[in-house]
């Protein structure tokens, strides 16, 4: 008999197996977090080691519950594995004078993601506006070093077509 206290159903021990899933964090939000395709629930009893960024490899432990869920004992924020680079200056390329005051004027700017902020990114001191229509190559993560190729706007924010990792 399953039934426990107050004739409520309880999961047996057996039903329950402890995992640990490595992968890309995606759809993150307050109480859970997909990765690599798994669904994992953050309870308040969850340990989450290092801050948790979209995109960012992360390591789960946790109890795969009979209906697949896994939620999650501990999270550990992975660090990226990659070769130190000097942080660059931002140049923007020079923008030629148009001939016609209609024609937008075109933009590239190499720097370091500094901030995402939904569609409002921060790349090497210029904001940055990210559409449905921006082809973006790589994983864009905090701390990378990004090329950004797009059309500046009259308040000399960038709106994005192409974002390139470095």
């Amino acid at each position: 008999d399953t039934k426990g206290k107050g004739g409520r159903d309880e999961q047996k021990p057996e039903d329950q197996k402890p995992v640990r899933i490595t992968g890309r964090a995606v759809l993150i939000n307050s109480v859970q977090l997909t990765v690599d395709g798994q669904v994992i629930e953050i309870t308040r009893d969850t340990v989450i080691d290092g801050t948790l960024v979209m995109g960012l490899r992360v390591e789960v432990e946790g109890i795969e519950q009979p209906d697949g869920r896994v939620v999650a004992s501990l999270i550990k924020v992975l660090k990226p594995v990659q070769t130190p680079t000097p942080v660059p200056t931002t140049t923007p390329t020079p923008v030629p004078t148009p001939q016609d005051d209609s024609t937008p004027s075109t933009i590239t700017v190499e720097g370091l993601l500094t901030r995402i902020e939904g569609a409002r990114w921060q790349v090497g001191g210029h904001v940055v506006i990210i559409t449905p229509q921006t082809s973006i190559v790589g994983i864009p993560v905090v701390g990378v070093l990004l090329e950004v190729e797009g059309v500046q706007r009259g308040d000399g924010a960038i709106l994005a077509v192409t974002v390139s990792i470095e």
